[in-house]
């Protein structure tokens, strides 16, 4: 039963850890306890009713991925985790955090959500976070584009360092975090570049080309 198959995830979950983020303590591990839970990732539990449902954030970013050009699939399975887009020629998973992931009222994760992405990075996932907060203040389709061709870029090729403090300025945006600061100052440098062509931060040269009108 429901039961049951929450045992069974929970279970999952635990190896997936010990794989992915304790190795030393999983190869010390008897025999057979690692033959058992081998044997329990290969047990087939039934689904329940309640099963994850895709959100229209992750709808509107798998359409748009599409319109890219880019293949990709939701609410993937691997194991106990479920992704909320993933593409398929590529390892990379699209993050597409709503509140439920956040403590109220803050930017700072759940220990869930924190879990999670230790674990896509541990499994050899290129993890691009897209935030609630984010996305709405996005209405333009056309930036919306923009915005997840950067994103993906700065995923993929970018291993750029920017110290450049003055994004928002606050608790909020330090709260952020690192992985995602940078690409919220991306995002900043190419609103400012479009609007004053003389704009200029420390470690930029002047007349700086935004990421998204490179071709790649």
């Amino acid at each position: 039963g429901e039961r049951a198959g929450g045992l069974h995830k929970r279970l999952l979950l635990c190896r997936l850890c010990m794989r992915y983020l304790h190795r030393d303590e999983y190869d010390v591990l008897p025999v057979d306890i690692k033959n058992a839970l081998r044997k329990l990732h290969r047990l087939e539990v039934p689904e329940s009713q309640d099963g994850p449902k895709g959100t229209k954030f992750m709808r509107s970013v798998s359409q748009l991925l599409t319109r890219l050009r880019i293949a990709n699939t939701t609410l993937a399975r691997r194991g106990p985790l479920v992704f909320d887009v993933l593409e398929r020629d590529r390892n990379v998973a699209w993050e597409c955090n709503t509140r439920s992931r956040f403590f109220v009222a803050s930017f700072e994760r759940t220990p869930w959500s924190r879990l999670r992405r230790r674990l896509l990075q541990a499994m050899g996932y290129r993890v691009v976070d897209l935030h609630h907060w984010q996305w709405s203040r996005l209405r333009c389709k056309r930036v919306r584009f923009e915005w997840l061709r950067m994103a993906r870029y700065h995923t993929l090729k970018d291993r750029r360092e920017f110290g450049y403090s003055g994004l928002g300025g606050g608790e909020g945006a330090g709260a952020v975090g690192a992985e995602t600061g940078e690409k919220l100052q991306l995002l900043h440098l190419h609103e400012r570049a479009k609007k004053s062509l003389g704009f200029h931060i420390p470690g930029y040269f002047y007349g700086y080309e935004p990421i998204s009108n490179m071709k790649y």
